[in-house]
C-alpha cells in the first residue's frame, strides 16, 4: 500500500516563491503535470518495498513526489542546480526518512557515495529514473551502460534497470529494431546489454518551457544473458565507424580501411551487402568479439571519412 505525502504547496507556487525559472544552458524543461509524472512512475514498474531508486535531475521535485506517493522507501535524488535545494529539502522533511537529495553532478558523482548511504538496508533491485536534461542524456546513458557491462557503481547492484526521458527521436532510436528507420549505434549499444522499450510519449505541452519536440520515456532492463561478450569499448569503436556511413553497404564502408577486414564480417555472419542499420545487435556484438579476440588495431578504422562523420548515426 502506498504511503502518500502530506499536503504540500503546489510546485507552480514554489517556483514563484523562489523565483525559479528553467535555465536554457542546463537544458531544463520541467514537468508540472502530476498525471504525467504518476504515469512515468507506473511505466517504470518499480517494486517499492526493497528497491533503491535513484532519480537524476529532479528539479522542482514533481516526479519525486510521484515516486514517494507510489510508496518508494529508498529514494535518492541527484541535482546539480542549487536553486532547487530548498524545494527538495522540504520534500525530504515530509518523506519520513524515505528521501535524500544530493546536490551534485550526475556525470561526476561517485556512485560509492550513494551505495554507502544504503549499506545497512536490504536492497534487491536498483532503478535509475529521471527526466534527463536533453543536452547530457546520451552521455549519461553511455556512462551507465559502461558501468553495467563491468557491474560497477549503482549498475553493479542487484537487478538494475533504468527508466529515462529522452528527446523523442533519441528514445525511439534506443528502442529501434533491426531495419528500423532510426536504427543507429545507440540502438546497438543499449540493446547489447538491455531490453530497451519506448513505453510512453510525452507531449511538448507537458513541459515548461515547452520544447520543440516530444519526449520519449524508455525503460531498459538488464538482459539475463547479455549479447555483448567483448568489452563495451570494442562495440563503441566498431559501431562508431560503421554508423558514420550508415547508408552505405559494409563492402563500400570497409574500402576506407587500409587493411582487408572482410574476414571478420564473414566470421560474424554479416554480408558485405548489408548496411549497418540492417545488422542485428547480436551480429554486431559478434563482430566486436571477433575483432577484439584477434587483437585488432582500432586505429585502422580512424579514416578521414569516419572522423568527419563520427557523431552521425547515433
Amino acid at each position: 500500500m502506498s504511503r502518500r505525502l502530506p499536503a504540500l504547496p503546489k510546485i507552480h507556487d514554489l517556483l514563484k516563491i523562489y523565483d525559479i525559472t528553467a535555465k536554457s544552458d542546463l537544458s531544463q524543461n520541467f514537468i508540472l503535470d502530476k498525471n504525467v509524472t504518476d504515469t512515468i512512475v507506473a511505466k517504470a514498474k518499480i517494486k517499492p518495498e526493497n528497491s533503491l531508486v535513484v532519480e537524476v535531475g529532479p528539479g522542482p521535485g514533481l516526479l519525486t513526489r510521484s515516486l514517494l506517493d507510489a510508496g518508494v522507501k529508498n529514494l535518492i535524488a541527484i541535482e546539480r542546480d542549487e536553486r532547487f535545494k530548498p524545494l527538495l529539502s522540504q520534500l525530504q522533511d515530509a518523506s519520513e526518512g524515505r528521501f535524500t537529495p544530493i546536490m551534485d553532478d550526475a556525470l561526476k558523482i561517485k556512485h560509492e557515495t550513494i551505495i554507502e548511504m544504503v549499506k545497512d538496508k536490504k536492497i534487491d533491485s536498483v532503478h535509475i529514473i529521471g527526466n534527463l536534461p536533453f543536452n547530457i542524456a546520451t552521455s549519461l546513458l553511455l556512462s551507465w551502460l559502461r558501468m553495467l557491462k563491468k557491474s560497477e557503481g549503482l549498475l553493479g547492484l542487484p537487478n538494475p534497470s533504468m527508466c529515462l526521458m529522452f528527446q523523442y527521436e533519441v528514445g525511439k532510436r534506443i528502442a529501434s529494431e533491426t531495419d528500423g528507420r532510426l536504427r543507429g549505434r545507440l540502438s546497438v549499444m543499449a540493446q547489447s546489454l538491455c531490453q530497451s522499450q519506448h513505453v510512453y510519449t510525452i507531449s511538448p505541452a507537458s513541459f515548461v518551457p515547452r520544447p520543440k519536440v516530444k519526449g520519449s520515456l524508455v525503460r531498459m532492463t538488464k538482459l539475463n544473458e547479455p549479447l555483448l561478450q567483448s568489452s563495451f569499448e570494442s562495440l563503441e569503436n566498431i559501431t562508431r565507424f560503421l554508423f558514420s556511413m550508415r547508408r552505405k553497404s559494409i563492402g563500400s564502408i570497409i574500402k576506407h580501411v587500409d587493411e582487408d577486414v572482410s574476414k571478420y564480417f564473414k566470421q560474424a555472419n554479416i554480408e558485405l551487402s548489408d548496411r549497418p542499420e540492417n545488422i542485428s545487435t547480436k551480429e554486431m556484438c559478434g563482430l566486436a568479439k571477433v575483432l577484439e579476440e584477434d587483437g585488432i588495431n582500432w586505429d585502422i578504422f580512424n579514416t578521414s571519412t569516419s572522423r568527419k562523420a563520427k557523431n552521425r548515426g547515433f
